[in-house]
């Protein structure tokens, strides 16, 4: 784990402020080992407990009151009606609440609406919530609104944390046989500009490079690959952070929505909450709040637009493969297909389409 003291004091800070925090992000962007870490941190000044309730996914621990604190005993040794009820200082962290969001877990919700209360200002007890998502995503909200969230932006490794990792990461193959990999500075750049620092994305591209480039691996050829259909398509096969596409049917009004944040510049866009795409999207980890005062919406990693738009609009389509039902339809999936390369070239003089360019496009 890689996290700056300042980064660290921060999150500490604003969890000690308050008495329940949710910290929402999408998948595989280093939620849980933020976690793991503050109750480390904790449990050196005073207590400090984690749990995962991924386990109770789908069980009767769920709406079982007795079984929920069976559950909390069997991973870490107290159920949580003792910790809810305890007078000692005491840090909870809880990963995967998204489990238990909706009608899950009445018992659970009431105790913290009971924490929160100012009966409970006695309790010196602070509860950390981790999930993919906020409750307000779901049909069915939770008895409890939380107000004092943390996201995406907390987690993201900032360029000296990234680099500490980078080193970390060849120093340890270079430990297990690797004596010749390395990874030149501009590739380093490269690769924490399409990250944008994301844990997830950031190790799992390390590893690739790693496969791909053993001995002294070229500037240019790492950056090509960084760039390539061949990395997008191992980051949707193995990528955790790429889960949703493996079974995903995209339909027109998802594919529609896609396509125009895509044609926008790379910077954070509104959108309601109530839209079943963007409900769909959040969930994904597709998109996700840029940070924890700001409800705009953003793709959860510059390199998610890419990947992306490699996926749905590069030939062979992924997509609905019924003809176009207008021509300004047919034309977008003719720009759609065509290579970086054939548009570059494709304009005359006075900015005119060569017509044999686009003639040869449509015979393709």
């Amino acid at each position: 784990m890689v996290i700056s003291p300042d980064r660290l004091k921060s999150i500490v800070d604003f969890v000690r402020k308050h008495r329940v925090v949710l910290l929402r992000s999408p998948p595989s962007s280093g939620k849980s080992t933020v976690g793991q870490t503050l109750r480390d941190f904790f449990e050196s000044l005073s207590d400090g407990v984690y749990i995962n309730l991924a386990g109770m996914c789908g069980k009767d621990e769920i709406y079982n009151s007795n079984k929920f604190d069976n559950y909390w005993k069997k991973m870490i040794g107290r159920s949580w009606t003792e910790i809810s009820e305890c007078k000692e200082e005491i840090y909870v962290i809880i990963d995967e609440i998204q489990v238990i969001y909706g009608n899950g877990a009445p018992f659970f919700w009431g105790s913290l609406k009971t924490i929160l209360s100012s009966e409970s200002n006695t309790r010196d007890i602070h509860i950390v919530l981790l999930g993919v998502y906020h409750p307000n995503v779901e049909p069915i909200s939770t008895p409890l609104d939380l107000h004092c969230t943390l996201s995406l932006n907390v987690l993201l490794l900032t360029w000296e944390e990234f680099s500490q990792l980078v080193t970390k990461f060849i120093q340890r193959h270079v430990t297990l046989g690797s004596m010749n990999f390395i990874i030149p500075d501009p590739v380093r750049r490269a690769l924490y500009n399409v990250t944008a620092g994301h844990v997830g994305l950031c190790r799992f591209v390390l590893r690739v490079l790693r496969d791909q480039f053993r001995e002294n691996g070229k500037t240019v050829e790492m950056l090509q690959y960084l760039a390539s259909t061949l990395l997008f398509n191992g980051m949707i096969g193995c990528a955790r952070a790429f889960y949703w596409t493996r079974d995903w049917k995209v339909n027109k009004p998802e594919t529609e929505f896609i396509r125009n944040k895509l044609l926008q510049p790379n910077t954070p866009f509104s959108g309601n909450l109530l839209d079943p795409v963007i409900k769909k999207f959040i969930k994904m980890g597709l998109i996700t709040t840029i940070n924890t005062n700001d409800e705009r919406l953003t793709f959860s990693a510059p390199i998610m637009r890419s990947v992306l738009s490699n996926y749905l609009f590069k030939a062979p389509l992924n997509v609905n493969q019924s003809p176009s039902s207008t021509f300004d339809e047919f034309l977008l999936r003719t720009i759609e297909r065509m290579s970086s390369s054939t548009l570059k070239e494709s304009l005359g003089k006075g900015s005119y389409l060569y017509e044999r360019t686009w003639q040869m496009e449509w015979f393709r």
